[in-house]
């Protein structure tokens, strides 16, 4: 069996054109069965348009959990890309955020955990 999932989707709350729900209805159609946000944060400069605004973290991950509690017709994961700066990598480890998959752009890690 083929389990066909997308967790690399961007939604408005970084460098996406709509908001999450609007990403449910044709992830549906293409046949996904989970799809998981990772939208782009990058914390230690100022915020630029392609990435989200620390400030919207917890407004994201709400709209996020109320979106998985009202739809039943798919799984719908939580995440973060999280954008590495040069010498600031030792920061990451002291970074606790609620999430289900976090992404380390330019070190390609990939952390999935259940909530």
């Amino acid at each position: 069996m083929i389990y066909k999932t997308d967790y690399h989707m961007h939604s408005s709350y970084s460098d996406g054109r709509s908001v999450p729900g609007d990403y449910i209805a044709p992830a549906i159609a293409a046949g996904l069965s989970e799809i998981g946000f990772s939208e782009h944060l990058t914390l230690f400069k100022d915020p630029e348009d392609w990435n989200m605004n620390p400030v919207n973290i917890s407004p994201y991950i709400s709209h996020l959990e109320t979106l998985r509690k009202n739809t039943k017709s798919i799984k719908i994961k939580i995440g973060l890309e999280l954008i590495f700066l040069q010498g600031k990598r030792k920061r990451f480890g002291h970074i606790s955020i609620r999430c289900h998959l976090t992404i380390l752009s330019d070190l390609f890690i990939i952390s999935a955990r259940k909530l």
